[in-house]
């Protein structure tokens, strides 16, 4: 019956499948939904019934055989799929669907990207990602001028992990006149580390537009190029603070060590996300050299944004910033101590009795009070053992 040519007989043998897709045995309805996966292109009404199979069926191998039935269906199961997702739907799973569509759901998707609800924007842009096709590329690459700034930002992060078929195509966005559309190409660049981009970056980072710079300055750090560095630290001193952010958050991800006299320097900056970017790239770069200062930050910066970056911080430096906390808890302020005790909740307990166990006999600042105040704040404070 699958292997007849007459397209009446095959519609109605479709039609008797579909309507077997309600069966109350799992048997029929399994049988229906691999018959169908097997016939190929379908007609437009075998749409709603496989996406209701395949979202809602009890059984999971009726679920994927109508998954694979509605690759047949062409655009129409993409913006059926995209609908059911509007009503309810599970993200995950009309996420898999739309995959199972392939490149007849772009349609539907990019329309998506356009949608009110920022979930619903994420959910398009993380499908178009996971197709990854040349038409998927194109739609992302033309929502990366949204007037949305989410819209863009997960354009950009999906063409960021899409991998070397964007990257020529971004490049070109990188050299265009629109500078909304410069800045989330540069983005995307820096999330693929493309080694191909660095002079194109390298020439944003002197763009007329701030945002261009600061995310070219992003982008240049994700790189890993020592060549980058001195650039960077001159964009430190940029008089936009968005390029001293950007320029801040690329030397943290460089991982190059030169950079941490200079940023510890620029925790005294006038603007607050400045200051924060500075202290997370001082933890992203390990830099033992920067502990008083990220110290200072935690317990005196009148930003609370800046205060948990320190804090942040001061847990990737990992054993080394536990004696110090320990000792900046003499501090009067209680402010202050409840944010030491956060720093130290994020090292954890072990990390604190570590660092107990070797000031043991040498070091006699770190006494009982110290410890207990400590250990109290953390997860699973052992004060009582000690």
């Amino acid at each position: 019956m699958l292997l007849t040519g007459d397209p009446e007989i095959r519609r109605a043998f479709a039609q008797r499948l579909l309507a077997d897709l309600d069966s109350p045995d799992v048997r029929t309805r399994w049988r229906a939904a691999f018959e169908l996966e097997c016939i190929g292109a379908l007609p437009d009404d075998a749409v709603d019934p496989l996406v209701h199979a395949a979202l809602q069926d009890a059984d999971a191998s009726v679920q994927a055989h109508a998954a694979g039935a509605l690759a047949g269906c062409g655009t129409p199961a993409g913006e059926a799929v995209f609908a059911a997702l509007v009503a309810g739907a599970t993200h995950d799973r009309a996420v898999e669907l739309f995959a199972a569509i392939g490149e007849p759901a772009t349609a539907a998707l990019m329309a998506g990207l356009g949608s009110d609800e920022a979930e619903l924007r994420w959910t398009a842009a993380g499908a178009l990602e996971d197709l990854g096709t040349p038409s998927a590329v194109d739609a992302l690459l033309a929502a990366l001028s949204h007037r949305d700034p989410d819209v863009r930002h997960c354009a950009a992060s999906s063409l960021g992990h899409i991998g070397g078929p964007a990257v020529d195509a971004l490049l070109t966005v990188l050299g265009s006149s629109d500078p909304i559309a410069q800045a989330e190409s540069a983005r995307a660049l820096g999330y693929l580390a493309d080694a191909r981009a660095f002079m194109p970056l390298l020439v944003a980072l002197d763009d007329d537009d701030a945002e261009v710079r600061g995310s070219a300055a992003w982008a240049l750090g994700g790189l890993h190029d020592p060549r980058s560095l001195v650039p960077l630290l001159i964009a430190l001193d940029d008089a936009d603070e968005r390029v001293r952010e950007g320029a801040a958050a690329g030397l943290g991800r460089s991982g190059d060590l030169r950079a941490v006299q200079p940023l510890i320097a620029l925790l005294n900056d006038e603007d607050d996300e400045v200051r924060a970017a500075v202290a997370s790239a001082l933890g992203e770069l390990a830099g033992t050299r920067a502990l008083p200062f990220l110290i200072a930050a935690l317990t005196c910066d009148p930003s609370e944004d800046v205060r948990q970056a320190a804090a942040d911080a001061l847990g990737e430096i990992g054993d080394a910033a536990v004696q110090p906390l320990l000792e900046a808890m003499d501090d009067e302020d209680e402010d202050a101590r409840a944010w030491i005790a956060c720093a130290l909740e994020t090292l954890g307990t072990s990390a604190i009795e570590r660092s107990v166990a070797d000031s043991h006999g040498h070091d006699r600042r770190l006494g009982p009070a110290h410890v207990r105040e400590a250990l109290a704040w953390t997860d699973n404070g052992h004060a009582a053992t000690l």
